[in-house]
């Protein structure tokens, strides 16, 4: 039973996921990000609940699941590039002026592709920016089969190993899970002693 997550403990099977586009959402409205990037961003259903709070959100998948008439009467405000994450960073990343607000990872649950994502995006971010990741708490080892969460429940510790000095992780512990990335090149002045 100790073994057992608490959320699951009282549940019966199959348990409710996580609503984490609500969740991401409810920060958005109070963030407003003006550049919201989605890696992974499937049929659009989790975009369409934060787009809203975001003045653009640039999307990437390499597959497009709806018509392009549809993401743009569904998420006026997305730019969907079909392709890669690694094409993303150089052909969009790359050339981006402006710095990024909020972020969620989704694309590939291999821990090295996704944290090479991170990496990519981290630097992007303004101060205090948030990175999502999903799929960080599988609550069994059927949850880490690839086409589930696969093994992206590395990614925090990787995350806080290489840059636990510049940001604040913290892992939501429900199934599948959620990971924020917070952004801190410096601390608040009411922290320096």
């Amino acid at each position: 039973m100790n073994n057992v997550p608490i959320h699951l403990r009282n549940v019966p099977w199959p348990a409710e996921i996580f609503d984490h586009p609500q969740f991401i959402a409810s920060l958005a409205k109070w963030y407003r990000p003006n550049i919201f990037v989605e890696y992974g961003i499937c049929n659009g259903i989790a975009t369409k609940v934060y787009a809203p709070y975001c003045k653009r959100v640039l999307g990437v998948d390499i597959k497009q699941h709806i018509s392009s008439e549809e993401l743009k009467t569904t998420i006026p405000n997305l730019t969907f590039f079909k392709m890669t994450t690694r094409q993303f960073k150089t052909c969009v990343l790359d050339n981006l002026n402006e710095e990024i607000d909020m972020a969620f990872i989704d694309a590939d649950h291999n821990s090295e592709v996704a944290f090479q994502d991170f990496e990519d995006l981290f630097p992007k971010m303004i101060e205090n920016g948030i990175i999502f990741i999903h799929d960080t708490f599988p609550c069994s080892s059927e949850w880490t089969k690839p086409i589930f969460c696969g093994d992206s429940w590395k990614l925090p510790q990787k995350i806080k190993d290489k840059y636990s000095s510049v940001c604040d992780v913290l892992t939501i512990p429900i199934q599948p899970g959620l990971t924020m990335v917070i952004k801190r090149t410096k601390p608040l002045d009411y922290m320096i002693n």
